[in-house]
């Protein structure tokens, strides 16, 4: 199981490192012929920590969470906590049974399963991230298969808010402090109310709003601002803006021939969402109370689907189809107008959520498989989203904790090779390591987390047609060795022990991250000025 390589190549893509357990990252395009992989582990801190602290700049991609897809529904104000619903493999015909999972960067996932009931999803989550929102489903009871809103804290775990009323309900948005929820409730007449529940007050039925059905998406900070959708007699939609002094407004379709909301900002000023023309085609508009309702057009797209707003209302996301069919990401700012963010790396991606700030998005990736995984994506200072240090989109997960940047990785039968490394919220190496095993680490060298350059040292190589990278690791003895070769389009990875020069064993592995992170790795901490190992 010791079986590493001579040259031991590090990069230092510094991916937003999240939380205690194996990530799955981007996989670029796997031209390196790695021979070992070094895995550094961090330890998981007591408490979740504020993602913007630490500066990492780039993707990362969280997986399918143990499920066979997973999807983010909500993001905390720094964008260090996500939360959403994980699509359990299951064999029932429909195959349909969710878990709510919450992820914070320090904390990794939690996987709070189906809250009591046959199935449960999340729509929202806290300022702080401590407490969760959204819809478990129930079967059987007077109604038959229904849903109910649950409350989820950090403190009392799961609340099953059952006395909402009506047939069924959901939670769709929460305050700022987790303690108002807005959502809709189906009644014995098959029409949806709007209600906002509050800890102290109990349930508030604030009816269809002059429409036949009402919908609740979003709630300002205070909890004192409603916006959402109306259903009127004639087919349409109408955007609707609630408050506890104005009560109900009817802003009307944005222009269009029918019009839904997908968020507000944190002081409900401003509403975003998009507006559906005579043509069936949809266009993102963005309403204030300044400026009335504003049409953004299709972001350059065939059509357009809005994701969430930032805190001030001056960052819009969302998804562009483009004419391949594919979505990509894009972000709109009153500054700049609109870009195009790509697929990050997938077939597909889609935002849902961005922080207060509008520094972080999250959404998810559709893989080459067809399944969907969760992302979260810092934007730097050009407003791009930098793929360079995400994780490998592949099966085998690296042997590195969310807190730990994944900087190479590969796979030998069942088992994988990893290099890991840390850095620190000025973006400073902390310790890189070596790692392997099959889905915990066996080996692990250094045993202790630190960065010496006569324990780890690597160089790279280009020529005419490809190139290498290489990292070594010293254990007493022994150097582990490991090399990532990438020639016209072909990647390869070896892993070799040496013991006094000697090489006493050697395996070539299946390289699952890009060859530029281990480059890039070298290349900025200077690995390359090490003395050799040898």
């Amino acid at each position: 199981m010791a079986h590493f390589i001579k040259y031991v190549t590090l990069i230092t893509f510094r991916v937003i490192a999240m939380g205690c357990q194996n990530q799955s990252a981007r996989k670029y395009l796997p031209s390196l012929l790695i021979t070992f992989s070094l895995v550094l582990s961090a330890d998981c801190l007591a408490a979740d920590r504020p993602l913007a602290a630490a500066k990492y700049p780039y993707l990362l991609e969280l997986g399918n969470l143990g499920g066979k897809n997973a999807h983010i529904h909500g993001i905390s104000a720094d964008g260090s906590v996500v939360v959403g619903s994980i699509v359990i493999a299951d064999d029932r015909p429909r195959d349909t049974v969710h878990h709510v999972f919450r992820w914070s960067h320090v904390n990794g996932v939690q996987d709070l399963g189906t809250m009591g009931g046959e199935s449960a999803d999340a729509a929202s989550v806290s300022a702080d991230g401590s407490v969760v929102v959204g819809s478990i489903t129930i079967a059987g009871g007077a109604y038959g298969s229904h849903s109910l809103p649950f409350r989820w804290s950090q403190v009392r775990g799961a609340q099953e808010l059952d006395t909402i009323g009506g047939e069924s309900a959901s939670a769709d948005s929460v305050s700022a402090d987790g303690s108002i929820i807005v959502g809709s409730m189906r009644m014995a007449d098959g029409r949806d109310r709007v209600y906002r529940w509050t800890q102290t007050g109990g349930t508030q039925d604030l009816g269809t709003l002059g429409g036949k059905s009402a919908y609740a998406t979003g709630v300002s900070a205070d909890g004192l601002v409603i916006v959402g959708s109306i259903s009127m007699v004639d087919g349409s939609y109408h955007i609707f803006r609630w408050s506890q002094v104005s009560g109900a407004e009817d802003l009307g379709t944005m222009g269009g021939k029918s019009a839904g909301t997908r968020g507000a900002s944190a002081d409900g000023s401003v509403i975003v969402g998009e507006m559906t023309m005579a043509d069936g085609s949809n266009r993102v508009f963005r309403w204030s109370r300044v400026s009335g309702a504003e049409d953004l057009g299709t972001m350059g797209s065939k059509s357009v689907n809005v994701g969430s707003v930032s805190a001030d209302g001056s960052i819009i996301v969302g998804s562009i189809r483009m004419a391949d069919g594919s979505l990509h990401v894009f972000r709109w700012t009153q500054a700049s107008g609109t870009q195009d963010l790509g697929a990050l790396g997938g077939k597909s991606a889609y935002a849902t959520g961005v922080s207060a700030d509008g520094s972080v998005i999250v959404g998810s990736i559709t893989m080459a498989d067809g399944n969907e995984h969760p992302y979260v994506a810092p934007i730097n200072k050009n407003g791009q989203v930098v793929l360079k240090g995400a994780l490998p989109l592949s099966a085998a997960r690296p042997l590195c904790r969310t807190t730990e940047t994944t900087v190479f990785s590969c796979k030998y039968k069942n088992k994988v090779a990893s290099v890991c490394a840390s850095f620190n919220s000025a973006n400073v190496l902390e310790y890189v390591q070596y790692r392997f095993g099959e889905s915990a680490a066996e080996i692990s060298i250094p045993a202790i987390k630190s960065f010496k350059l006569d324990v780890v040292n690597g160089y790279t190589t280009t020529g005419a047609y490809g190139g290498s990278e290489t990292i070594n690791f010293r254990n007493g003895e022994h150097i582990y060795q490991i090399v990532s070769i990438w020639d016209k389009g072909s990647n390869n990875a070896d892993v070799t022990v040496f013991k006094k020069e000697s090489k006493i064993s050697s395996f070539k592995c299946e390289p699952v991250t890009d060859d530029r992170l281990l480059r890039s790795f070298i290349e900025e901490n200077h690995l390359r000025h090490g003395s050799d190992l040898h």
